[in-house]
């Protein structure tokens, strides 16, 4: 059993999703495999001669798709479509001009607060694609053949994000009782789009549990795990610096002096912990001190639709077979591309449905999320464009690329 997943199942009983020391490897592990599964689907299709294009200029096809197309254009796409809206509604500073003195200076940078956005990867990889076509126009590159083969193969990149999502425990549904309800730690220390729905009087009963159990098995605490907590708390350092020195926490006797003085400090004081001091412990937790942060998650976490997995289905295998086939079998220019411009948005509705969404009603008023009023244009485009390629009789022929000498 992988050691990011610790759950267990009984009478239909919610999973815990949780947070492992594993965790960062297999959230970028998800995004590799996607890449690579576009690779080679993209180099398929060019070897049956359907994308017009020489093998050897796959790789860069895929590469420039990934780096300005998925994760510049979906950085910048959460940048300018969520976090700037949202900003300017509540008289915030937009990530978009907000500069500091310390790295990361420029808030677009700065991938901890907010992540990426599917549509702005959609038109980033647009914009992608029309360059590499206009680039590679002497060999025989066509925009819209490019967009077709891209269009067969994006579904499978959006799978693997989706699962990515999952293992990081964001963008969770909404609460439920069915029977395969998960909990996600993340809904304490980073909230889905802020809609923080935990009670107060909750919160404080698991400060309360791990307080009362650091007190008592404050020797239990790793150096990491106190390195974590001192780093997030430098009122806490400066009184521990000023009574034991300069905290090299490397000698045995003042480690264990300071890891007792904390304990008793937070037992007494419980409220000193914030929620992401919980996340980091949690994080690098094992053993009891892990069963005690399960147990409490267990009692004040809410059982959630694992929304991030019902969209890897419809944005990802879902629509990665309906826009294959279109492709493969409908052979005529123009109908992988639109098929997946009109059934993308309509796959990401049904999921936004089970999905904590930002319904902050910025559009006329209207209580929908972002992701809704996002998609319902691209919907419109999209079935233009179809109709477009469609009303044209522009069969072709897949003419395999000459065999290596």
């Amino acid at each position: 059993m992988l050691n990011f997943l610790a759950y267990y199942l009984h009478d239909f009983d919610p999973i815990i999703f949780s947070l492992g020391p594993i965790k960062a490897r297999w959230y970028g592990f998800a995004y590799l495999l996607g890449f690579l599964a576009a690779y080679m689907l993209i180099r398929k299709l060019a070897r049956v001669g359907m994308l017009r294009l020489p093998l050897e200029r796959v790789s860069d096809l895929v590469l420039n798709c990934c780096i300005f197309g998925v994760l510049l254009g979906g950085r910048f796409g959460y940048v300018l479509f969520y976090d700037l809206p949202n900003k300017l509604r509540f008289h915030e500073t937009p990530l978009l001009w907000d500069f500091s003195s310390s790295l990361p200076f420029w808030g677009v940078l700065r991938v901890t607060e907010g992540g990426m956005s599917a549509h702005g990867g959609v038109i980033f990889t647009i914009l992608t694609l029309i360059w590499f076509a206009r680039k590679y126009r002497s060999r025989g590159a066509s925009l819209v053949n490019i967009g077709d083969a891209a269009c067969m193969v994006v579904p499978i990149g959006l799978c693997f994000g989706r699962i990515a999502n999952f293992i990081n425990g964001e963008l969770y549904g909404h609460i439920t009782r069915v029977p395969w309800a998960v909990k996600f730690p993340s809904e304490l220390y980073s909230p889905t789009n802020g809609a923080n729905e935990i009670a107060e009087p909750q919160v404080a009963q698991m400060q309360s549990a791990v307080g009362h159990y650091l007190g008592e098995h404050w020797q239990n605490l790793t150096t990491q795990q106190l390195q974590d907590f001192l780093a997030n708390h430098p009122t806490i350092s400066h009184n521990l610096t000023e009574q034991f020195g300069h905290l090299t926490l490397k000698n045995a006797q003042q480690l264990d002096a300071v890891k007792q003085w904390l304990g008793t400090e937070l037992c007494l004081n419980p409220n000193q912990i914030f929620s992401s001091d919980i996340a980091r412990w949690w994080e690098h937790s094992s053993g009891a001190f892990h069963d005690l942060l399960r147990t409490q998650f267990d009692l004040i976490l809410h059982p959630r639709h694992p929304s991030q997995l019902y969209e890897a289905l419809l944005e990802g295998i879902l629509l990665f077979l309906i826009v294959w086939l279109i492709g493969w079998f409908w052979r005529k220019e123009g109908m992988a591309g639109g098929a997946f411009l009109t059934f993308y948005p309509v796959m990401r509705i049904i999921g936004e449905q089970f999905r904590v969404g930002d319904s902050t009603g910025i559009i006329a008023n209207i209580p929908i999320s972002l992701g809704v009023a996002y998609s319902i244009p691209m919907m419109i485009l999209g079935l233009t464009y179809w109709a477009y390629w469609i009303r044209r009789n522009r069969k072709t022929v897949w003419v395999p690329p000459p065999a290596s000498s």
